[in-house]
């Protein structure tokens, strides 16, 4: 069985991780939205990057929820010291 340090660490390391790709996923989201302010944009290109905005949007809840549910303490998952 793993030492509950180990644990805890690991949990860290993968927040870190999870945060990392948030971090990745706002810049891209930076750029699709920075390319939907170009006056040239067509109306067809400006839907497809409202599209993966809100992709996007909700691939950060769901990266969030994640993040939570990793760290809060629970029986199962108890705080770190």
């Amino acid at each position: 069985m793993a030492d509950i340090d180990d644990i805890t660490g690991d949990r860290a390391e993968l927040a870190r991780f999870l945060f990392a790709q948030a971090t990745m996923l706002l810049e891209d989201t930076h750029d699709v939205a920075i390319k939907g302010q170009d006056r040239l944009t067509s109306e067809p290109a400006l839907l497809e990057a409202a599209e993966r905005l809100s992709g996007a949007a909700k691939d950060l809840t769901c990266l969030a929820a994640t993040i939570t549910v990793l760290l809060t303490p629970t029986a199962l998952n108890p705080p770190s010291t």
